[in-house]
């Protein structure tokens, strides 16, 4: 079932789902609510990495697993079913309860049938589903899950040009965007209590406000295509681009009023990809086709530090419990940890 499950990675991208627009989405656990032993072993390809409330990381592997690694590197795994029928995929945030929120797929139907989902995993194992089936709109991937100031769960829909919201008590709603070309990516809490993405479909910011209204900041250079994006500590966003062949990438800078600096990355062709705040003030950055892990100080003076792994493929990154910066190595199926020093320690998965 869980190979068949990778299969239908691809296929949930034109198979959809269904959004319910205003509608209350049913609920059900998908294993029982009580600690569950832990499984020993992880499929290649961590995706998406997260600092959980119990002291440990929390990330997803390529195999639809939830993983879960402390800050001395033991490893264990988290189940999201029995019998391999619900992955979790790209995206993983913790919510203001401790609990582990993921977007992912389920196989119902004997596996014929595929759908978007939104689950909730405690520390102690136990995980509830949000199932997307009620039929009335399609419904495409849901990912990029951000926290708004309204105690809702926002994400961000890739194909549908649409930013979800899911509320404590299980009402879906959604807000369109206004560019045609539109697919949310990143999504963050940010200044002004509103959400803010990267759209790198329409190759623009975005800002989404409480009352559900959107503004937008489009990037003066074409076909950038942002992708990360996080609050800094000095009130601004900042986002990753990425570059053409042969080309420099940028990290920008955008003001709530909307003024916009973009500071060239020195390597080319390295493809920054996920940026989150640090525990020393400055914001760091994945580069995915570099090996590399950047530094950016708010006045954008950038540092860089290898990965010992070649092709690593760093992913996503995140603060963790112990000072130091955790990510995600997708090519060579490790998690990492980075000092603000500089120091890098690699972690196996099995």
């Amino acid at each position: 079932m869980r190979d068949q499950m990778r299969a239908w990675g691809t296929r949930l991208l034109q198979l959809g789902g269904v959004l319910l627009v205003s509608g209350i989405l049913p609920t059900r656990s998908a294993l029982p609510a009580r600690t569950r032993a832990y499984s020993s072993a992880l499929g290649s390809g961590p995706t998406a990495i997260v600092r959980g409330g119990d002291g440990a990381l929390w990330f997803i592997a390529r195999s639809g697993d939830l993983g879960r690694i402390t800050p001395r590197g033991a490893i264990r795994v988290v189940p999201l079913s029995r019998d391999g029928s619900v992955v979790a995929d790209e995206s993983l945030t913790r919510g203001p309860d401790g609990a582990l929120w993921f977007t992912g797929a389920e196989a119902t139907d004997n596996g014929t049938t595929v759908y978007p989902i939104i689950g909730r995993v405690t520390v102690r194992g136990a995980v509830r589903l949000f199932p997307l089936t009620d039929q009335t709109t399609p419904f495409f991937q849901p990912e990029s899950l951000a926290f708004g100031p309204d105690g809702s769960l926002w994400f961000g829909e890739r194909y549908g040009r649409r930013i979800g919201r899911l509320t404590p008590s299980g009402r879906l709603s959604a807000v369109s965007l206004p560019t045609p070309d539109g697919e949310p990516r990143g999504l963050v809490a940010g200044p002004g209590d509103a959400l803010w993405y990267s759209d790198p479909g329409s190759n623009s910011i975005g800002r989404l406000s409480a009352a559900g209204r959107i503004r937008t900041f489009p990037l003066p250079r074409p076909d950038r295509g942002p992708i990360g994006i996080a609050a800094g500590p000095d009130g601004a966003l900042w986002f990753t681009e990425r570059s053409d062949a042969g080309a420099h990438a940028f990290i920008g800078r955008l003001t709530p009023t909307g003024r916009l600096r973009e500071f060239p990355v020195p390597t080319p062709d390295s493809n920054p990809y996920s940026i989150t705040r640090g525990p020393d003030g400055a914001l760091w950055f994945t580069e995915q086709a570099a090996d590399r892990i950047g530094r950016i100080t708010p006045r954008g003076r950038i540092r860089k530090f290898a990965t010992p792994s070649t092709g690593s493929g760093c992913l996503d990154i995140t603060s963790g419990p112990d000072g130091a910066l955790w990510f995600t190595e997708f090519n060579a199926n490790k998690i990492g940890r980075l000092t603000p020093t500089g120091h890098v320690t690699e972690f196996p998965l099995p």
